[in-house]
């Protein structure tokens, strides 16, 4: 039979593992995305800068396209990250049964929350993205 503590480092394993598959879930997303929305620019540019230009249709349709995808990419990312919070904060509640809490917030840092006080990150360089994507089809070049 296990101990309470056997099961609790069994539990931190768990959501550890949990984090890591949040993290490397957000990074997918992120990289699907900006990967699409920079080829998305680049062949507009290429488009509209030969000798017919695209219609107003295919701008609207492009510009709607990378506004849509933006978006949804955000709302993932931000859905993941909200997952990876509850993780991280199960996680920490486990450190403090076992009681390594202190020591964990010894090395402040070592532990990166990327769900705390974030403000570049990868929802607004994909925002930014999506914008660039928008403008590439409607202005004029």
């Amino acid at each position: 039979m296990q101990s309470g503590d056997d099961i609790r480092i069994l539990a931190r394993e768990t959501v550890l593992n949990e984090i890591s598959y949040r993290m490397d879930k957000l990074w997918r997303i992120f990289s699907w995305t900006s990967t699409v929305l920079v080829a998305m620019i680049g062949g507009t540019i290429a488009l509209r800068t030969g000798k017919i230009d695209l219609s107003l249709v295919h701008q609207i349709v492009l510009a709607v396209a990378a506004g849509v995808l933006g978006l949804y990419a955000v709302i993932w990312l931000r859905q993941n990250l909200r997952l990876e919070r509850r993780a991280r904060d199960a996680l920490a509640a486990h450190d403090r049964a076992l009681g390594i809490g202190p020591y964990v917030e010894s090395i402040d840092g070592a532990l990166p929350r990327p769900d705390r006080g974030i403000v570049v990150g990868y929802s607004l360089t994909v925002a930014l993205l999506s914008l660039a994507a928008i403008v590439a089809a409607l202005i004029p070049l």
